[in-house]
């Protein structure tokens, strides 16, 4: 029943339609990998919803990633979402925290100031919390302000903002609430490019591709020591620790893991002779 679920789920984020209006996911699946892989903005961003809803994260980010860098707000968004997930989930390792936040905070300021709510809403939560940024109670209201307003009354996001930016109020001087609100009322939403911090922990660059053989669609990569096929999942030595790893991909030149404690898939190429 779950599976079944997860497909319906899939065929409306495909077409946009409601819940269980869709028809034959089948069709639907290839076309939009397809349009995803020709470098369809839209499709890469719905593919990577596709993904998420089959709970496989790694290709999730890596099509929201695609899709990101062409500006597509939803994408910029579920990547500040999951990355910030990352860097507050207890088993993730404490040296990836920090970069998780800083490259989510990047993503989620992209999509907040185009207009996107739960990404506003994601962005004033770290302002009043401040565990990755500093604690800014005015910026926090503003963005708070923002996400509840144009959504609908009914909106889920739309509720969950007016209910932070109330309960924050309550924490607020006078003239704290002045200026959050005058900031609010000065916000028009707009592309804008924010650097996305991406800094690569020691261990994460201390895994490397060392060969590549065979033909499709057994080609086989040589990482670390270890031989994977696509799909093979292995635990490697890098860094001085064990790090458990998923091959994505193999390539004619490269390829493409996940790595355990480590949000971002990560295309690993043959070093130059």
């Amino acid at each position: 029943m779950r599976n079944i679920f997860r497909l319906l789920v899939v065929a409306a984020i495909i077409t946009g339609s409601p819940l269980g209006a869709a028809q034959s996911l089948d069709p639907l699946l290839a076309k939009l990998k397809a349009a995803a892989e020709a470098g369809d903005a839209q499709a890469q961003s719905k593919l990577g919803d596709a993904y998420r809803a089959q709970f496989d994260e790694p290709n999730a980010l890596l099509w929201h990633r695609k899709a990101a860098a062409h500006g597509v707000a939803r994408s910029q968004s579920e990547l500040g979402r999951i990355l910030m997930s990352n860097a507050n989930n207890p088993i993730t390792k404490p040296e990836a925290r920090s970069p998780f936040a800083a490259e989510a905070m990047g993503w989620y300021l992209q999509a907040a100031n185009q207009g996107d709510k739960p990404a506003q809403l994601g962005v004033g939560r770290e302002f009043e919390q401040g565990k990755f940024v500093k604690r800014d109670y005015v910026e926090a209201y503003k963005w708070f302000a923002v996400a509840a307003e144009g959504a609908g009354p009914f909106a889920m996001t739309t509720i969950g903002a007016k209910g932070a930016r109330d309960a924050l109020l309550l924490k607020m001087s006078q003239d704290q609430i002045t200026e959050g609100r005058k900031r609010a009322a000065a916000f028009t939403p707009r592309p804008t490019m924010v650097r996305v911090e991406s800094s690569v922990p020691a261990w994460v660059e201390a895994i490397k591709l060392q060969g590549l053989s065979g033909a499709e669609p057994r080609r086989l990569a040589l990482i670390n020591g270890l031989t994977f096929q696509k799909g093979d999942q292995l635990a490697v030595s890098a860094g001085g620790k064990w790090v458990k790893i998923r091959c994505l991909t193999v390539g004619q030149s490269s390829a493409t893991i996940a790595i355990e404690g480590w949000a971002r898939p990560r295309e690993l190429k043959l070093a130059p002779d």
